[in-house]
Protein backbone atom coordinates (compact mmCIF):
# COMPACT_ATOMS: atom_id res chain seq x y z
CA UNK A 1 0.00 0.00 0.00
CA UNK A 2 1.56 3.32 -1.00
CA UNK A 3 0.40 6.19 1.22
CA UNK A 4 0.72 10.03 -0.45
CA UNK A 5 0.67 12.88 1.98
CA UNK A 6 0.28 16.55 0.57
CA UNK A 7 1.23 19.09 2.87
CA UNK A 8 0.43 22.84 1.29
CA UNK A 9 0.63 26.43 2.70
CA UNK A 10 -0.38 29.83 1.27
CA UNK A 11 0.08 33.87 2.07
CA UNK A 12 -1.66 36.86 0.80
CA UNK A 13 0.45 39.32 -0.24
CA UNK A 14 -0.53 42.70 1.39
CA UNK A 15 0.04 46.08 -0.79
CA UNK A 16 1.70 49.07 0.31
CA UNK A 17 -0.52 51.41 -1.40
CA UNK A 18 -3.68 52.49 -0.07
CA UNK A 19 -5.47 50.08 -1.96
CA UNK A 20 -5.06 46.45 -3.11
CA UNK A 21 -5.95 45.40 -6.50
CA UNK A 22 -8.79 43.23 -5.45
CA UNK A 23 -10.50 46.28 -3.42
CA UNK A 24 -9.58 48.85 -6.43
CA UNK A 25 -11.35 46.53 -8.72
CA UNK A 26 -14.27 45.59 -6.19
CA UNK A 27 -14.55 49.63 -5.44
CA UNK A 28 -14.20 50.67 -9.18
CA UNK A 29 -17.41 47.94 -9.68
CA UNK A 30 -19.36 49.55 -7.11
CA UNK A 31 -18.79 52.95 -8.33
CA UNK A 32 -19.59 52.16 -11.74
CA UNK A 33 -23.10 50.09 -10.52
CA UNK A 34 -24.19 53.30 -8.15
CA UNK A 35 -23.80 55.39 -10.78
CA UNK A 36 -25.53 52.98 -13.24
CA UNK A 37 -28.41 54.01 -10.80
CA UNK A 38 -28.50 57.94 -11.55
CA UNK A 39 -29.97 59.24 -14.10
CA UNK A 40 -27.54 62.05 -15.67
CA UNK A 41 -30.33 63.02 -18.76
CA UNK A 42 -31.15 66.04 -16.91
CA UNK A 43 -28.05 67.86 -17.48
CA UNK A 44 -27.82 67.03 -21.33
CA UNK A 45 -26.77 70.51 -23.12
CA UNK A 46 -26.80 72.28 -19.42
CA UNK A 47 -23.03 73.71 -18.39
CA UNK A 48 -22.35 71.44 -15.15
CA UNK A 49 -20.17 72.01 -12.50
CA UNK A 50 -19.00 69.30 -9.90
CA UNK A 51 -18.67 70.34 -6.30
CA UNK A 52 -16.15 67.38 -4.63
CA UNK A 53 -15.52 69.57 -1.37
CA UNK A 54 -17.49 67.21 0.62
CA UNK A 55 -16.23 63.92 -1.05
CA UNK A 56 -13.95 62.11 1.47
CA UNK A 57 -12.36 59.33 0.68
CA UNK A 58 -9.00 57.38 -0.86
CA UNK A 59 -10.98 56.92 -4.02
CA UNK A 60 -12.05 60.83 -4.07
CA UNK A 61 -10.04 60.95 -7.62
CA UNK A 62 -11.95 57.78 -8.68
CA UNK A 63 -14.75 58.59 -7.77
CA UNK A 64 -14.73 62.13 -9.08
CA UNK A 65 -13.57 60.66 -12.65
CA UNK A 66 -16.22 58.72 -13.39
CA UNK A 67 -18.55 61.51 -12.14
CA UNK A 68 -17.38 63.89 -15.07
CA UNK A 69 -17.45 60.96 -17.06
CA UNK A 70 -21.34 59.99 -16.77
CA UNK A 71 -21.71 63.80 -17.31
CA UNK A 72 -20.27 64.47 -20.36
CA UNK A 73 -21.72 61.17 -21.97
CA UNK A 74 -24.60 62.84 -21.75
CA UNK A 75 -23.50 65.84 -23.87
CA UNK A 76 -23.24 68.23 -20.95
CA UNK A 77 -20.21 71.16 -20.57
CA UNK A 78 -18.18 70.55 -18.02
CA UNK A 79 -17.88 74.18 -15.99
CA UNK A 80 -14.30 75.51 -13.88
CA UNK A 81 -16.36 77.32 -11.80
CA UNK A 82 -19.65 76.89 -9.88
CA UNK A 83 -20.84 80.37 -10.73
CA UNK A 84 -20.07 79.74 -14.56
CA UNK A 85 -22.81 76.60 -14.47
CA UNK A 86 -26.34 76.30 -14.97
CA UNK A 87 -25.89 73.35 -12.71
CA UNK A 88 -23.91 72.38 -9.99
CA UNK A 89 -23.62 68.66 -8.96
CA UNK A 90 -22.44 68.25 -4.99
CA UNK A 91 -20.33 64.63 -4.88
CA UNK A 92 -20.60 62.98 -1.56
CA UNK A 93 -20.50 59.37 -0.46
CA UNK A 94 -20.98 58.03 2.92
CA UNK A 95 -19.23 55.19 2.24
CA UNK A 96 -16.42 54.39 -0.09
CA UNK A 97 -14.24 51.38 1.03
CA UNK A 98 -13.76 47.67 1.82
CA UNK A 99 -13.92 45.28 4.75
CA UNK A 100 -12.29 42.45 6.03
CA UNK A 101 -12.53 39.54 8.81
CA UNK A 102 -10.38 37.64 10.31
CA UNK A 103 -10.82 33.99 12.13
CA UNK A 104 -9.22 31.60 14.08
CA UNK A 105 -9.87 28.14 15.94
CA UNK A 106 -7.46 28.00 18.15
CA UNK A 107 -5.84 29.54 21.79
CA UNK A 108 -5.00 33.20 21.80
CA UNK A 109 -1.61 34.98 23.07
CA UNK A 110 -1.24 34.37 26.82
CA UNK A 111 0.74 36.35 28.95
CA UNK A 112 1.42 35.40 32.17
CA UNK A 113 2.76 37.49 35.28
CA UNK A 114 6.24 38.19 34.83
CA UNK A 115 7.67 37.70 31.24
CA UNK A 116 6.03 34.77 29.66
CA UNK A 117 4.25 34.15 27.13
CA UNK A 118 2.58 31.90 25.74
CA UNK A 119 2.46 31.85 21.78
CA UNK A 120 -0.81 31.55 19.91
CA UNK A 121 -1.59 28.05 18.33
CA UNK A 122 -4.03 28.63 15.18
CA UNK A 123 -5.54 25.15 14.09
CA UNK A 124 -7.63 26.85 11.92
CA UNK A 125 -7.91 30.34 9.91
CA UNK A 126 -10.69 32.00 8.17
CA UNK A 127 -9.75 35.76 6.38
CA UNK A 128 -12.08 37.18 4.16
Amino acid sequence: MIVLSFVGCASTKTSNTARTGTEKILISNAVGQALSKVDFSPFRGKKVFLEEKYLDCVDKNYVTASDRHRVIRQDATLAQKADEAEVVIELRSGSVGTDSSESFLGVPEITLPGMLTLPEVKIVTKSS
